[in-house]
Parts: C-alpha cells; sequence; structure tokens
C-alpha cells in the first residue's frame, strides 16, 4: 500500500501529532511511504491549528484523502474524505433528544491517541510516589480537582499534587514520563471528577483559569 504523508516535513514545534502517524507507517510492513500524490494509494492529512492543510489539492484528491485529527473542534470542513478519524469525538444531546449535527455529517471513526516509541523508559524507575495526579490547573474543572486533593491529609505518604513541567500531550519528556512510571496510583480527571462532583458542587465545564506552573510533593 502506497501512502502519502501531506506535508510531512514542518518545524518541531508541531511534529508530535504527525509523528504519532508516521512512526506507525514507518513500522507497518503492508505500507510504502510516496512522495507521488499521482502514485499514492492514499493520502494521510493531519489538520493543525499552526500547519494549514492544502485543502484545494486535497478536494482535489478527496476520494483517496483520509483525515486524521487529534485536534479538539468538531466543526471542521471536510468535503467527502474517503475516511476521517477524530479524537475528542463529541455528539452532544440536547433537551429534545436530538444531537447537533457536527462533522459536516462525515461517518467519523472516533480514535484516541497512542504511545509513542520513546515514551517507554528502559531504564528502571523507583515507585517512590504513592499518589499523583498531574494535571494542568488551567481550566477551573481541574483546578477544583487539585484544590479537593490538596486539601486532604496524607499521612507519611510521598503524594504529587499539581503540574510536573510544562509538557502535555504533544510535548512532553523524560521527566514527565518518569513520574508517571513513579507513580503507585495516578489519578487522572474523568474518573476522579465523576467521583468528587458532589463534594466539589461545580460543573464538569467552566472557563479557562489562570495556569499555575509547579506542584505540591
Amino acid at each position: 500500500m502506497k501512502i502519502h504523508l501531506h506535508k510531512q516535513k514542518i518545524g518541531n514545534k508541531i511534529r508530535r501529532p504527525i509523528d504519532l502517524v508516521y512512526q506507525g507507517l514507518l513500522q507497518h510492513k503492508d505500507v510504502d511511504l510516496v512522495n507521488s500524490i499521482q502514485d499514492c494509494d492514499y493520502i494521510f492529512a493531519i489538520p493543525h491549528a499552526h500547519r494549514p492543510l492544502d485543502n484545494e489539492m486535497l478536494t482535489q484528491h478527496k476520494d483517496k484523502v483520509v483525515y486524521i485529527d487529534y485536534e479538539d473542534s468538531p466543526n471542521k470542513s471536510f468535503k467527502d474524505p474517503f475516511l476521517y478519524f477524530k479524537r475528542s469525538y463529541v455528539s452532544p444531546l440536547k433537551i429534545d433528544g436530538s444531537r447537533d449535527i457536527l462533522y459536516n455529517n462525515l461517518d467519523v471513526k472516533p480514535i484516541s491517541f497512542c504511545c509513542f516509541d520513546d515514551m517507554f523508559l528502559d531504564e528502571d524507575v523507583e515507585r517512590d510516589i504513592d499518589l499523583g495526579c498531574y494535571l494542568r490547573g488551567d481550566w477551573q474543572c481541574r483546578l477544583n480537582v487539585l484544590q479537593f486533593l490538596k486539601n486532604q491529609s496524607y499521612p507519611d505518604n510521598s503524594i504529587h499534587i499539581g503540574q510536573v513541567n510544562n509538557s502535555t500531550r504533544t510535548t512532553f519528556d523524560n521527566d514527565y514520563l518518569k513520574h508517571f512510571k513513579s507513580g503507585q496510583a495516578i489519578l487522572d480527571l474523568d474518573k476522579l471528577y465523576e467521583c468528587f462532583k458532589a463534594k466539589l458542587k461545580a460543573e464538569w465545564e467552566g472557563p479557562k483559569a489562570p495556569s499555575k506552573k509547579g506542584g505540591t510533593k
């Protein structure tokens, strides 16, 4: 199978979403990466806010375009691609039982982030953090959870509550990954918030809050 990865060569700042797909294609035994749009079987296009796609070209070849969309927005204007894969796929249910028309009525294939090869640490790391919650405090719902956890008592335990560093889901480093491997229990937002929302007395969604760097350990 011949795949053309659209706009593959870009700056380091926004390479991670592309690398996620690029690593998988390189390792697939039945895939050949090609530069020619005319000769390829499929065109893989990964949208990014800071990396405009050649929409005119993609529309001309829409019958073999595969969009792999890791962004949050549900309001893309893709023109009948061959396939559309979407992270953060939502379909809000309204009071009358209907759902908003999103994604231009495309047949969306929900996906999530995969693991890069460099996310796996070969070295042994001591699991010396009893409890870790490494959320960034940039949304009110996250701040509510972090504040709730910081107000609890943790006698004789090693705890890390709060952001490790400036790493994100698309840019990370070994220190960030070591904190995950060092934790005996890692708390994430979705299930945690469902457990504590009655005590927190706050809605799931909320305005952006000032980000506070660093955590409490």
